[in-house]
């Protein structure tokens, strides 16, 4: 992700962005100094929540022909968590992720988890005890149902 983010701050910046074309070289030469990493770039390419979730949703998103070709759908991985939620065995996951794949392989399974992924759906958050299933995103969530961004740090 953090190379085709590259690739569109070239582009936008009027760079030729070819097969040999090298995202280090072009960041240590038109980046803010930082070392390249997703936090940099994603506020370089989009400085507000909007920008960030409309950016980031061609990510995380999927189409009509990517889940026909079973693209950005959730895996075995998720369905088996899901399939383990399900049967009331694990109810808190705690994630660095913040697409949206294991919410949706649990959602098909009948249970609705409850989402934290920001300060403010913490503070409205139902206790542990009273949902089958809680899901920590330690990074965020790209598109937030509360108003909060993914964590970039």
């Amino acid at each position: 992700m953090v190379e085709a983010l590259v690739r569109r701050a070239a582009v936008a910046g009027g760079s030729t962005v070819d097969e040999d074309f090298d995202t280090e070289a072009w960041w240590d030469a038109h980046g803010d100094g930082d070392a390249l990493g997703y936090s940099n770039l994603l506020e370089r390419l989009a400085s507000t929540s909007a920008s960030r979730r409309a950016l980031l949703a061609g990510f995380f998103e999927t189409t009509e022909e990517e889940r026909e070709a079973g693209l950005k759908i959730p895996n075995p991985a998720h369905h088996t968590i899901a399939a383990l939620v399900k049967r009331g065995l694990v109810r808190v996951i705690v994630t660095t992720n913040f697409d949206r794949l294991l919410e949706r392989a649990i959602e098909a399974t009948g249970v609705s988890p409850q989402v934290i992924s920001s300060e403010a759906a913490i503070a409205g958050m139902e206790p542990l005890q009273h949902v089958p299933c809680t899901i920590l995103k330690l990074h965020g969530d790209y598109a937030p149902l509360i108003n909060a961004t993914p964590s970039t740090s």
